[in-house]
Formats: C-alpha cells, structure tokens, sequence
C-alpha cells in the first residue's frame, strides 16, 4: 500500500503527514489506508497455508502453476471472511478497502481472465461478507455472461468452499485452485497478468 491509496470517506485524496493510525478516532479520516492495514494483519494471522510451501520456491509434486496462482488469489477475500469472523466490526474498514482500492482499479474488467481475477477479488468478497452483494452485482453479471450460468455457478460454489478451508490447509487451498483452472481453463482462470 502506497500514500496513492490514501483517501478520505469521500475518496479525496488525502495527504500522509495528516495520517496518524494510533489515534482511533482518525482512522474514520483514511477508512481504506486502514483496511488495508486490517487485511494485511489478517494475512499475518490466517495465512498459514503458503508457509507449507517448499522453500526452494518449486511447487509440490503433481501441482500446476496455476492452481497455486489460483489459489493465491482466493486467499485474499478467505482472510478478510476469516477476519470478519473474529472481529465483525472490521467490517466497515475492508469494505472501504475494498472500494477505494480493489474495486477503483481502472473500470470494468474486459477479458474473461479478467473477468475471473475480479470475479476472485470482488465477487469474493460479497461472498465473504466484506461487500454486499449489490456491490459486486456488475461482476457477477458479467462473469455469467462471460462464461454462462454453469460455470458462474461452478464459481460461486468454489469460493464459497474457500471460506471453510482451514488456514494451514495447503492441500485444501490448492485442491481449490485445481478446481478454478479446471472450470475455466488455464487461459481464462484469471493467474495471468
């Protein structure tokens, strides 16, 4: 996170010397700066599973690339649900977070690898409780225009299934990414790019 992502609740651009975080009542003047703190602790907290990983940087045996890429991806909105579970109240700072920062990263996507990332990043977060749904309502639509109903169905179970996957499940979390590049296929699972 970058002092490019710091915004007021108005989405006015705000500048870092005003940004003092240990002042709880002024992390209302940065609502997305502070959710992006949040899901980052979150990460520190649930990401357990990528440390299983070999250190040599080689994936496991029998593991594609872009099942681990894949599954990569779902992890953002699985900690931000795992976070909302311990501590609801987050609510409101990773859904600013959301907007101000996934959400505002330059329109609509326009490819169907695109369209599964954000279907991933935003679509996962409604999923998760961060947004609601009518926030991510544009890509849900497109992604079921994109890839029919099926497989938009195939999505949602997917990342629903993500939800409940422990935080030191590797096997889990890369079963799933072996399930998302089945469904869309590598040239469309959204890893790229």
């Amino acid at each position: 996170v970058d002092a490019s992502y710091l915004k007021d609740s108005d989405g006015t651009e705000i500048s870092p010397e005003k940004v003092f975080p240990s002042q709880y009542s002024n992390r209302k003047e940065y609502p997305g700066l502070w959710g992006a703190v949040i899901h980052e602790a979150a990460h520190a907290a649930h990401t357990g599973w990528l440390e299983l990983l070999p250190a040599s940087g080689q994936l496991p045996e029998g593991v594609n690339r872009h099942w681990l890429d894949a599954a990569i991806l779902m992890e953002e909105p699985r900690i931000e649900h795992q976070q909302l579970r311990e501590r609801g109240g987050d609510r409101r700072w990773l859904r600013a977070c959301t907007k101000q920062i996934v959400m505002d990263e330059g329109g609509a996507p326009s490819s169907k690898g695109a369209i599964a990332k954000s279907m991933i990043l935003v679509g996962g977060r409604a999923i998760a409780g961060v947004i609601d749904d009518t926030e991510a309502q544009s890509i849900f639509e497109l992604a079921e225009a994109e890839f029919g109903a099926d497989a938009m169905a195939g999505m949602k179970q997917i990342i629903e299934d993500v939800m409940d996957v422990a935080d030191d499940d590797m096997e889990g979390m890369l079963a799933l990414g072996h399930r998302w590049v089945d469904l869309l296929g590598e040239e469309n699972d959204g890893t790229s790019g």
